[in-house]
């Protein structure tokens, strides 16, 4: 017997193939998670205490408030610090200047503490450079854009004099607080300390809020909240070129659990500890940097050299080796005279003096850690790709020797123990899993739950299975798992209808709830304004001054809206239901066709998924084309499927219900085109070299219809309005192309902003398996095609990339995930052959894994927002697609304030033109078109460019926007929030208006401005447009109802 051959033989079959999977995923996962405890572990972060200190709000509800605190220092201090936690995102500044320095960190004042991965913000910083003698002013925008609720911040800080002395201050009652950003007459930012603030209302202690979900910071608070404890030393001797090395030996205290090297040079300077190059830095002036160093400190004969090269003057070093226990410091060692310099020489100390300039003080500390080098960045990587390789082999072998083992003792063939070992590696595997995806729970620090006794509990998972299976020399009876079968086989004949039905209920429910909360955005009041047509003219149109325009994109959406509205009236509750209807219809339909294609259980957990997924809800409460196009795509594909299930052949009672189903998702939206080519390779790549389905008549008439629908289509949208007579870029001017050649193609946009992110991380991955070892299965391999057939077409092919283009054909790929989770399952089942012990484990293990992939993919277990993508200073994106209770733009309200308050002459400029139209129930006199980004149409009758939907003058750069502003009267401007960055025509645009108009109201991503034209410009133009009010100006008329006041919601 050649047990090699035996063994090759036996894993490419179906349960051979599964237990080796098992296993290798079961090592690398364990590999891999050891090396981040062992070899290479993240990096600590650290939760900011913040005492008794009470949080603080407005006393009138808002989401955009400014808070200033004032005090007074009798003269500069020696060291100051200051710790802030705002929930949402926050600016933060200090006597008018940042207050934050570090890398990442921008010099612009107005730079946003955006929110990171969900939970509110926190930082501490060094604000000692930016305090003076006699009055100091914090001063914090904080603004609550994503989630909905008040602003609210907490804050402590802490002020040393000369002396030594502590002074603290946190948040109170005793801070000053504005609602709405407005302007001051002086041209005199609101976060200068000479600004006057006393008609400012007090602020008010607020409840607590998301406090399990304040972020922790990246640098050991106490070493923030104290200067640095060494001294200035010099080399008064250095080398020829201005260098020397500063070195030091030291042993490490005992129970220490945490050090910190903090360190400042006149120069270029490198670090060296114990041999780990950690960085080389050059700075014009010095600031305290923040190395780690505890993953290379031994408890003895430590080394630390730092080799500097001053770029004016003698070297000069600043330095101090910090060692935390619990948090707090335990020891520490400062530069001073002991540090030896070449030739046994020992260091001369400067002395310690206020910094200030050129002086010889305390540098400013950075408020971020200094990130690992390249080198020894690599030099980890490769030591953590060992270790993973080696603990991979070594589960691999235990497995082997195991098997064996029990083969001997328990007289079983040898594929059956190797089987039955195999599903012993199930604890570690969803252990390990777990483990890994609360990295990036927001709700834990990211380095908790990767600890080196986490790593042997896992290696302990891995051998106390076996010790139970050793123990047990008979093969004990079935166990109760046998009444599972005959339970089985009722519930697929008759619970699998009840409970769908329940799912469908709850995918209805949560599609209901709060369906109005939030108004229609742009598209949604597009669409609408596209169904009232179908009333007045017959067919889905717009019509603006006697200028009739067709619909030639999405042209059967409108209707589903027409009859609701004919049914309940025109409301934006009906112009929604027909969203949430399919919606709630695909829900019920993934769960048929799960069954269909495979067992009740997949449809049923598709289902499931479908109807608590985010993104779903999400684009069932919107009229657009991504609810009904999805239902469409999802009933094409299942019935493709029918259709040529026999190899060779084609139904044609399902192939013309398919073509059918096609042609209505084609004009629900044209983009979905790209179903054909996919649809077409799949087929090919299903059966190849059987092509005899091309001789079928009926593909041929299939295709003779739906290229003829298509040809028309596309035949309508170029002559329904010639495109000559359009100026803008549009996405209705996009067409297929060889887009990933040009360099500003983004082809991983899909896989980075979706599928590794929360709801479809571990989808993903089990999709990915199931091309893998699931293959030989016709309906995975068929929904696997498709899914990466359109992936392929929207990632290389589209030169626009956006969220609710994956979410068409997002059903494939949940469809996909939870058919091979149950193939797997089932194969795992068999391998167990009835041992008791095995099964119990595996069944247990199989619910586990289950319950991850539901916590997952419906965001009711685990808050794994980490894996969204990160901005350059490390923050996380938010995308309302694929979060709960995040706001969208209010385009409702700002109307509605602006419709209520309007003169007679007064302009309205607006960048949500037809939402102002829908809500004020008035037309503005003007749109911003700074980008072209909005296509215009040439109208006869005026003899120029308008706005493409409701023919209005666009205002397209500065000189059209001081034309504007030029005629005299008041002019009121709605729009979003500001703009620090774009194209100049963008930004001089918006500048010109936020820097004269003044923000009367504030609500989710929308800001009303407002110039009166009785005033001067140069009497209303500020520095920073963002911020707190002022008295009212003078009304034209002192009629009271025309009095404008700042309001907030």
């Amino acid at each position: 017997m050649r047990p090699s051959f035996r063994f090759l033989q036996w894993y490419q079959s179906g349960p051979g193939g599964t237990a080796l999977l098992l296993v290798l995923t079961t090592g690398a996962l364990l590999g891999y998670y050891g090396s981040l405890s062992l070899v290479a572990p993240p990096a600590p972060t650290y939760h900011l205490d913040f005492g008794g200190a009470p949080w603080i709000q407005a006393s009138a509800p808002s989401n955009n408030v400014c808070f200033r605190k004032n005090f007074y220092l009798s003269e500069k201090p020696k060291y100051a610090w200051l710790q802030m936690a705002g929930i949402d995102a926050f600016r933060l500044s200090v006597n008018g200047k940042q207050a934050t320095v570090g890398e990442n960190e921008s010099e612009n004042e107005s730079t946003i503490l955006s929110l990171t991965a969900g939970g509110n913000q926190s930082v501490i910083c060094d604000i000692t450079r930016s305090l003076l003698p006699g009055k100091n002013t914090i001063a914090v925008n904080v603004t609550r854009g994503n989630f909905p609720g008040r602003s609210k911040l907490v804050c402590r800080g802490g002020v040393i004099d000369q002396s030594g002395k502590l002074s603290e201050f946190s948040s109170d009652n005793s801070w000053r607080v504005a609602l709405t950003p407005g302007t001051i007459p002086a041209l005199m930012s609101w976060t200068d300390r000479e600004m006057d603030d006393a008609s400012w209302a007090h602020a008010e202690v607020a409840p607590a809020e998301r406090t399990g979900l304040t972020q922790p910071v990246t640098l050991p608070p106490i070493l923030l909240q104290q200067p640095v404890k060494g001294k200035w030393i010099v080399d008064e001797r250095p080398g020829p070129a201005g260098n020397t090395t500063f070195q030091r030996r030291f042993d490490a205290p005992h129970g220490i659990t945490d050090a910190w090297l903090q360190i400042a040079a006149n120069g270029n300077y490198s670090v060296i500890f114990n041999g780990h190059f950690l960085g080389e830095f050059t700075d014009s002036s010095p600031i305290i940097r923040f190395l780690h160093l505890k993953r290379w400190v031994k408890a003895w004969g430590n080394d630390l050299s730092i080799q500097t090269r001053a770029l004016n003057g003698l070297p000069t070093l600043i330095a101090e080796v910090s060692f935390l226990s619990g948090g707090a410091e335990a020891a520490s060692i400062g530069s001073n005279h002991k540090w030896t310099l070449p030739s046994s020489r020992f260091a001369t100390t400067i002395g310690s003096y206020n910094y200030a300039g050129d002086h010889w003080g305390f540098p400013p500390k950075t408020s971020v850690p200094v990130e690992l080098p390249s080198v020894e960045a690599t030099h980890q990587s490769i030591l953590g790709i060992l270790f993973m390789v080696l603990v991979a082999a070594a589960v691999f072998l235990i497995w082997m020797r195991s098997a064996s083992f029990l083969a001997r003792r328990n007289g079983w063939e040898m594929a059956q123990s190797l089987g039955i070992d195999a599903t012993l590696h199930l604890p570690a595997l969803i252990a390990a899993a777990t483990l890994l995806l609360l990295r990036y729970d927001i709700r834990f620090r990211p380095e908790s739950p990767v600890r080196a006794e986490f790593f042997l509990g896992l290696v302990a998972l891995l051998i106390l299975p076996r010790l139970l299976v050793w123990a047990r020399r008979k093969k004990p009876a079935l166990s109760p798992f046998s009444t599972w079968e005959g339970w089985r086989g009722w519930a697929s004949q008759n619970g699998f209808w009840l409970a769908l039905g329940v799912i469908v209920l709850g995918s209805l429910a949560m599609r209901l709830h709060n369906l109005t909360t939030f108004s229609l955005d742009q598209d949604d009041i597009l669409i609408r304004n596209y169904a009232m047509g179908i009333f007045d003219r017959g067919y889905p149109s717009l019509n603006f001054y006697n200028h009739v325009i067709r619909i030639t994109t999405y042209e059967l959406v409108p209707y589903p809206i027409a009859l609701s509205c004919f049914i309940f009236g025109w409301s934006d509750w009906a112009v929604l239901l027909p969203a949430v209807v399919f919606g709630t219809l695909t829900t019920l339909l993934l769960g048929v066709i799960g069954r269909n294609l495979f067992d009740w259980r997949t449809g049923l957990l598709a289902a499931l998924i479908h109807a608590f997924d985010p993104l779903n809800v999400f684009w069932a409460q919107h009229c657009f084309h991504p609810s009904q196009d999805q239902f469409f795509t999802i009933l094409t594909i299942w019935l493709f499927y029918l259709a040529i299930r026999q190899a060779g052949k084609l139904d044609p009672k399902y192939f013309y219900a398919a073509c059918f189903c096609f042609c209505l998702t084609y004009l629900s939206w044209e983009g979905s085109g790209y179903l054909l080519p996919a649809l077409a390779v799949t087929l090919l790549a299903m059966y190849p070299g059987r092509w005899s389905w091309l001789r079928e008549r009926h593909l041929w008439m299939g295709l003779i219809v739906v290229g003829s629908i298509v040809l028309i289509q596309l035949s309508l949208r170029a002559t329904v309005v010639p495109l000559y007579l359009f100026l803008g870029y549009g996405m209705t001017s996009l067409t297929p192309s060889l887009y990933f050649l040009n360099p500003e193609s983004w082809p991983s946009f899909y896989l980075s902003n979706v599928l590794l992110t929360q709801p479809h991380l571990l989808l993903t991955i089990l999709c990915a398996a199931g091309a893998l070892f699931a293959w030989q299965n016709l309906a995975v391999r068929y929904c696997f095609l498709v899914f990466l057939g359109l992936l392929l077409c929207f990632s290389l092919l589209l030169p626009v990339y956006s969220i609710r283009y994956f979410y068409f054909y997002q059903t494939l790929l949940i469809l996909t995930a939870c058919a091979v989770f149950f193939i797997v399952w089932d194969r795992i089942h068999e391998l167990t052959s009835g041992w008791r012990t095995a099964r119990f484990l595996a069944w247990g293990s199989g619910i586990a894994a289950l319950l991850l992939v539901l916590g997952t993919a419906t965001q009711t277990g685990l808050k794994v927002f980490r894996l969204s993508p990160q901005t350059s200073q490390g923050r996380v994106r938010i995308d309302p697609n694929e979060r709960y209770d995040v706001v969208r733009q209010d385009t409702r309200a700002p109307a509605e304030f602006v419709a209520s308050r309007l003169r007679s002459g007064d302009i309205v400029l607006a960048n949500l033109t037809q939402a102002f139209y829908l809500y004020g129930r008035r037309m503005p006199d003007y749109a911003l078109n700074t980008l072209l980004a909005a296509r215009m149409i040439f109208l006869d009758e005026y003899a120029a460019y308008r706005h493409k939907f409701v023919g209005i003058p666009m205002v397209l750069n500065l000189r059209d926007m001081q034309s504007v502003f030029g005629q005299g009267r008041r002019i009121w401007y709605i729009g979003g929030g500001l703009v620090f960055e774009g194209p100049d025509e963008l930004k001089n645009a918006i500048d010109f208006v936020t820097e004269r108009a003044k923000i009367v109201y504030s609500s989710a991503h929308a800001r009303v401005y407002l110039w009166d034209g009785t005033g001067t410009l140069a009497q209303q133009t500020i520095v920073n447009p963002a911020l707190p009010p002022q008295p009212a100006l003078l009304p034209e008329k002192p009629a009271p109802e025309d009095r404008v006041t700042e309001v907030s919601n």
